[in-house]
């Protein structure tokens, strides 16, 4: 892997800061699903800049390239779903998700926000918020946290978009991002949701950074192995950006999480890019693919003693 090049064109992501403090949500109708599950599907995938005009930036769309994305969604089926790169609520507006998806859209990014999308027929997710980190700023997207419940497991979820690039000054500031967050999740999170175990967690999103690190010397995924968590994504069989074809969209489980994910079944990457309908579609804004430069990432976690069956 060519890191220079991936330096340089890795997609560039503001954080979020929403939640107590005014993160734009929308709430579907919501339906009963019937029967409990046995499992929640949680993910993650970078839209590669959706945007409030879709005939600006560098990524331009139609209807068709917005069906085509919700397509791609649906198809994987997950309950709760990260998304970043998204500019706001006008952007996501323009996706046709059905009432059986609400959603959650930070506010930090600037132009390029971090989503959570749910399906509020099969979890709860309450408590919204994006926390402020010390070392960031107004141009990095702050962690966009919510509480889950799905089928009477309770966990946090965290969606995050760190710092881009491998040179010092972008690659430490995504190093202070990781650190911060793990001291976060260590330090406040059990004093500020009561009645959830504080090991409960999911963190998930554009890490911008491999397991080996693009940047030698500032490992930034370290931080969350060192505190004990689990890359599931170490599971991946393919690359989630689609042009360098590395791993740096990930889904991290703490300890009590990690007991709760089957490694077997492995982690999950989409590669759309090459798979019809979404690599070869007709009538999109630029007539082929048009969708992301990075792949969905999602793995399935046991919510109750029964194995994983969807």
């Amino acid at each position: 892997m060519n890191r220079a090049c991936l330096a340089l064109f890795l997609s560039l992501g503001c954080t979020s800061k929403a939640a107590d403090s005014g993160s734009s949500s929308w709430t579907g109708e919501g339906f009963d699903s019937g029967t409990p599950a046995q499992s929640v599907r949680v993910a993650t995938f970078n839209l590669e800049w959706l945007t409030a005009d879709p005939t600006e930036g560098d990524m331009r769309r139609n209807e068709v390239d917005h069906a085509m994305i919700v397509d791609l969604i649906e198809s994987f089926d997950p309950d709760l779903i990260t998304l970043q790169e998204v500019e706001g609520d006008a952007a996501l507006a323009h996706l046709p998700f059905g009432n059986h998806w609400s959603w959650a859209v930070g506010d930090t990014g600037w132009s390029q926000n971090v989503v959570v999308l749910w399906r509020s027929d099969r979890v709860s997710v309450t408590n919204i918020r994006e926390i402020t980190l010390p070392n960031t700023d107004g141009a990095e997207k702050e962690p966009h946290v919510v509480e889950v419940s799905a089928s009477g497991l309770d966990f946090t979820f965290v969606g995050v978009h760190h710092a881009a690039f491998t040179d010092a000054d972008s690659s430490r500031n995504r190093l202070d991002q990781a650190t911060e967050l793990v001291d976060w999740l260590a330090d406040t999170l059990p004093d500020t949701v009561s009645g959830t175990a504080a090991d409960h967690i999911v963190v998930a999103g554009d890490f911008n950074d491999t397991l080996d690190a693009l940047n030698d010397g500032y490992p930034s995924l370290d931080a969350f192995t060192d505190a004990g968590f689990t890359f599931a994504t170490e599971a991946a069989s393919e690359g989630t950006h689609v042009d360098y074809d590395s791993v740096i969209d990930h889904i991290v489980l703490s300890a009590a999480m990690a007991s709760r994910w089957n490694e077997a079944e492995g982690c999950h990457v989409v590669p759309h890019d090459r798979t019809s309908p979404w690599s070869d579609y007709e009538g999109g804004y630029r007539n082929t693919q048009n969708i992301s430069d990075h792949r969905p990432v999602w793995v399935d976690l046991v919510v109750n003693d029964t194995e994983p069956a969807r």
